[in-house]
């Protein structure tokens, strides 16, 4: 198993299995799952032997949606990285 930050890739038995991991937020999706998702997905890309993919929650939610502190601390200026980080993903998704 491949652990990311906030997120769980197993393969088993031909299948994947890309698990939100952060339960304690219902899987409220975080930034670092952003950025580890396409990490994860290139991982099973490269794996011949994966032929189906499951995108679960770890816990009792699949994803509560945005992770609303998280959008709160960067609307004060508490997270001025994390603004900076959002803003070169952005950039990057738009050049792609």
């Amino acid at each position: 198993m491949d652990i990311y930050e906030d997120l769980l890739l197993e393969k088993r038995n031909g299948i994947a299995t890309i698990t939100l991991n952060a339960p304690d937020k219902m899987n409220a999706f975080t930034s670092s799952m952003r950025e580890n998702i396409p990490l994860a997905v290139d991982d099973i890309a490269k794996d011949d032997e994966v032929k189906a993919v499951i995108v679960t929650g770890a816990g009792r939610a699949f994803c509560a949606g945005g992770d609303v502190e998280l959008m709160k601390a960067r609307i004060d200026g508490n997270l001025e990285e994390s603004r900076y980080q959002h803003l070169q993903y952005l950039v990057s998704v738009m050049n792609n």
